[in-house]
């Protein structure tokens, strides 16, 4: 059996997809909240979403690493195991306990993994975050 699609559908379907195309990155950018950091750990780049998260303009956190944001009582293990695990060029993943601006914990799920450029060497980490705070308690 054939199914024709329509001008119409064709022609919104075409739009559709540039919309999303076009619009994605401030999508994601206002609402995931993200960071990049280099290999070393440095931040280079935030999403919006991830200043809102922590109270933090983006010129306070590009060029710090995240441990600015740890909370005392969160065991160094965690973050051995976190930089063991993406130094090996494999994903992480866990719970994160850090603190806002003002001082605030909050807890994330957290997923890290390392971004190879086109010769796959490694160039940067990926960090995406959710919210966890209020399951926590």
């Amino acid at each position: 059996m054939v199914t024709h699609i329509s001008e119409y559908n064709m022609s919104y379907k075409i739009e559709e997809s540039q919309y999303f195309c076009t619009n994605m990155p401030t999508i994601f950018h206002n609402h995931i909240i993200y960071s990049i950091t280099d290999i070393n750990g440095i931040i280079t780049n935030v999403s919006n979403a991830f200043c809102l998260e922590t109270g933090y303009q983006r010129k306070d956190i590009i060029g710090k690493t995240h441990s600015f944001l740890r909370a005392p009582n969160f065991p160094d293990e965690i973050y051995k195991d976190l930089w063991d695990t993406i130094t090996k060029d494999n994903i992480w993943k866990g719970q994160i306990n850090n603190l806002r601006k003002d001082g605030i914990s909050y807890w994330t799920n957290s997923i890290i993994q390392p971004i190879f450029d086109e010769k796959n060497k490694k160039i940067a980490y990926l960090a995406i975050r959710q919210n966890i705070t209020r399951e926590k308690e």
